[in-house]
């Protein structure tokens, strides 16, 4: 499972994958700007807040986590 997603006017990708983490991506360098790690399984959504500093996850754990961005 793999999951993509960008908010329009944001410099930042999100990546997430079967290993439970949520990499943030440079979209113009292509660099990771960093890993999140919190959920014990998949993470099945990722969310921008309307002014992109902070970026919520839902997970298959039954758990949600809030992330201040970089």
């Amino acid at each position: 499972y793999e999951m993509l997603r960008s908010l329009v006017g944001s410099e930042m990708c999100i990546e997430t994958g079967g290993d439970r983490s949520i990499a943030l991506w440079d979209m113009h360098n292509g660099k990771l700007l960093t890993k999140l790690t919190a959920h014990t399984n998949i993470v099945e959504s990722v969310h921008f807040t309307p002014d992109s500093t902070y970026l919520i996850a839902g997970s298959d754990d039954g758990t949600c986590s809030l992330w201040h961005l970089p």
